[in-house]
């Protein structure tokens, strides 16, 4: 908390953002007269496949199966299926692509290389290929591997958009342990050798890691608004005078909650964890805290237990115990 004494003047500066994030904020607004913007159907979708492919030096191509898919509120996605003289038999999947505006304004070449950076560290599915400026597309976009699963119990009689409102009851013992070991896996990664060039570290042992989110969303919201709101003028002002310091940014997903991951049905096997667009380098702290949010859903009494069974506390210092001190370590390293 600020304890009176004067708020340094960086903390104010809106100007000091992540590159990439700043190219992605000022494209938004350059692209508005584009608008209006029209959700993409079928046909277009097919015929922005092909052209993709073609590009790609694909021959004779069919694009088949496209449907529009549920979930990821702020994209359009789609599933399709290919056959081309390379892979005469079908394959499956999955066109995430960005409108001309959305809740999120984000990168996808910043998710695609996260995705494929988590590679063999957690459940993931592979980007084959990223248009992060839309050059070939037509607007941003990324094509991945189809991934089977299920973000919400198929026998479950509570399910929500995004997995808002959704119940898990007893499919929390065995999701619950996966969701925390997903968490530390994450931020214990070695990011040293993966290919993470549309990203920046903030300095460590300072606030840039909380001010450049701060500033992103402000950004956003300000790119955005359409009459002042009180409530969101002081929300902004109370954060940067309470910018917390990160010791050793790590990359954070940012977003994984419930919706935003997928699991097999029976066995409650983590097959996918999706949606990496807020992906970046921060502080994991506020990650963890964040998690409480989705307590009631997912079982709190086994989100708890698990915190404290990989060395996560409750609410006080974010790394207890041997295995927290382990985790620590694997961060530190």
């Amino acid at each position: 908390m600020n304890d009176g004494r004067p708020v340094p003047l960086d903390n104010w500066n809106r100007d000091d953002l992540e590159p990439r994030v700043r190219v992605i904020l000022d494209r938004t607004v350059a692209n508005r007269p584009t608008g209006p913007y029209s959700a993409k159907t079928n046909a277009e979708v097919v015929a922005i496949l092909e052209r993709f492919y073609a590009a790609k030096g694909f021959a004779d191509v069919e694009i088949s199966g496209v449907r529009r898919m549920a979930g990821g509120a702020s994209k359009e996605q789609f599933g399709f299926t290919i056959r081309h003289t390379g892979a005469p038999d079908a394959q499956k999947f999955i066109l995430r692509m960005d409108p001309l505006e959305g809740i999120a304004q984000t990168c996808r070449g910043r998710e695609a290389q996260l995705h494929n950076a988590m590679i063999g560290t957690v459940p993931v599915a592979a980007v084959r290929y990223a248009d992060p400026d839309g050059e070939i597309m037509g607007q941003p976009g990324m094509i991945m591997d189809f991934v089977n699963g299920v973000t919400q119990p198929t026998d479950s009689k509570s399910h929500g958009v995004s997995g808002i409102g959704s119940r898990f009851d007893d499919w929390a013992p065995k999701l619950a342990p996966q969701f925390l070991d997903a968490l530390v896996k994450i931020h214990a990664f070695d990011w040293s050798k993966a290919d993470l060039s549309y990203f920046e570290k903030p300095a460590p042992d300072s606030t840039q890691a909380a001010l450049w989110q701060v500033n992103a969303w402000s950004r956003l919201w300000r790119n955005a608004v359409i009459e002042p709101v009180p409530m969101i003028t002081f929300t902004e002002r109370w954060l940067r005078e309470n910018l917390p310091v990160c010791k050793r940014p790590v990359v954070c997903h940012c977003d994984l909650r419930i919706g935003n991951f997928m699991f097999e049905e029976p066995s409650g096997r983590f097959s996918a964890i999706l949606d990496w667009e807020l992906g970046h380098f921060g502080d994991e702290g506020a990650v963890f805290a964040a998690t409480g949010e989705f307590g009631d859903e997912l079982g709190a009494d086994h989100v708890v237990a698990e915190a404290g069974a990989v060395g996560l506390a409750d609410g006080g210092d974010v790394f207890t115990g041997e295995a927290g001190a382990a985790h620590a370590d694997e961060v530190d390293a």
